[in-house]
C-alpha cells in the first residue's frame, strides 16, 4: 500500500525493522524502548521479543522483555 507515494510497511515489516534496530544496539536503554514500541503490536510481537532477549547481554534486557511477554500473555483476549 502507498501512501503519498511512499511505500505503507506491514505490521510484519514494521515489527522486522524494529527487532533489527534493537538488535544492532548496544544500549541495554535502546533494547528496552524497542521492546516497548514491540509490546504494541501485541502478540505478533512475542517472537522479535524473544529473540532481541536471546541476544542480549544485559541481563536487565532479558528480565524486561520476559516481564513484557508475560504481560502480552495476560492480556491475550
Amino acid at each position: 500500500m502507498q501512501i503519498n507515494g511512499a511505500k505503507q510497511l506491514s505490521v510484519e515489516e514494521q515489527i522486522d525493522g524494529l527487532k533489527k534496530v534493537a538488535m544492532r544496539s548496544v544500549e541495554p536503554d535502546a533494547r528496552k524502548k524497542a521492546i516497548d514500541t514491540l509490546a504494541t503490536y501485541g502478540e505478533k510481537a512475542i517472537p522479535a521479543i524473544t529473540e532481541i532477549i536471546n541476544d542480549a547481554l544485559s541481563t536487565g534486557v532479558r528480565d524486561y522483555g520476559l516481564e513484557i511477554i508475560k504481560k502480552i500473555k495476560s492480556t491475550k483476549s
